[in-house]
């Protein structure tokens, strides 16, 4: 599991980073649906405490099915901005929508101390967006693990580490890192892996979304009717222009 690796043992921030439509969701919830049930025992009561699973900002599609793999959904921002929640780990989908880490923001505090407090309530952070530039030496500054996706350079921000590694693992463009759907690559601070992962189509809220204009059936029947159109034009005068010749016409 790439997501044990890289919280390792005092880490509590993982980035996953990538362009749209990479796959950033299934891949995210494919590792904590995976990850083992984690338990540890309480030094003051001895009581054994479980590390529950949470995600934010995923699709209401996959709610059932998750659900049914243990996974609770937090449903209100402020729960995540106030840190109510002890004792677990937490996937965040598109945390830029829950952060603004710009440099003209007022939240850079509020999120410097929200990484800080992970640590005394014993929660695990990861978190995705497509959003560009998010990955600024800010948030580079507080995370140092991350999985990465297909992703354009220019999403990134230039003299990041991550964007110096990214740019390093690529041979194919100067403009992105290509990355089929089922690779992801892990970047750490002393390792750089390339893994992939099983589709689960349970995790993707996309597949069923239907676009006409790249179906066969609706190309066809629109060839078909402009094929039809032309054939009506060919048949008729809809401009009412001559049809004689000029001799004809002046007669």
């Amino acid at each position: 599991m790439a997501i044990e690796k890289l919280f390792g043992d005092s880490n509590r921030v993982v980035g996953l980073v990538g362009s749209r439509h990479q796959a950033k969701t299934s891949l995210a919830l494919n590792e904590l649906i995976n990850l083992s049930n984690l338990t540890y025992v309480d030094k003051k009561t001895g009581e054994n405490i479980k590390i529950e699973k949470y995600v934010y900002g995923v699709s209401e599609i996959l709610k059932p099915y998750l659900k049914s793999k243990g996974i609770k959904f937090i449903e209100n921002k402020e729960d995540i901005l106030d840190l109510s929640i002890r004792n677990c780990i937490i996937y965040l989908d598109e945390i830029a929508d829950v952060f603004d880490v710009s440099s003209q923001s007022k939240q850079q505090k509020r999120f410097k101390r929200f990484i800080n407090r992970l640590n005394h309530l014993n929660v695990w952070i990861f978190f995705s967006t497509a959003e560009n530039k998010f990955w600024n030496s800010f948030v580079c500054g507080l995370v140092e693990n991350y999985m990465v996706k297909g992703v354009e350079y220019l999403a990134l921000v230039n003299g990041t580490e991550l964007k110096t590694k990214v740019m390093g693992i690529s041979i194919y463009s100067d403009y992105r890192l290509v990355c089929p759907k089922n690779t992801y690559y892990i970047i750490g601070k002393e390792i750089t892996e390339k893994n992939t992962f099983e589709y689960n189509p349970n995790l993707d809220s996309k597949k069923d979304n239907f676009n006409p204009f790249k179906e066969e059936k609706f190309i066809k029947e629109t060839k078909e009717k402009n094929s039809d159109k032309n054939s009506d034009i060919n048949g008729v005068n809809p401009f009412n222009l001559p049809v004689k010749t000029i001799s004809e016409e002046l007669k």
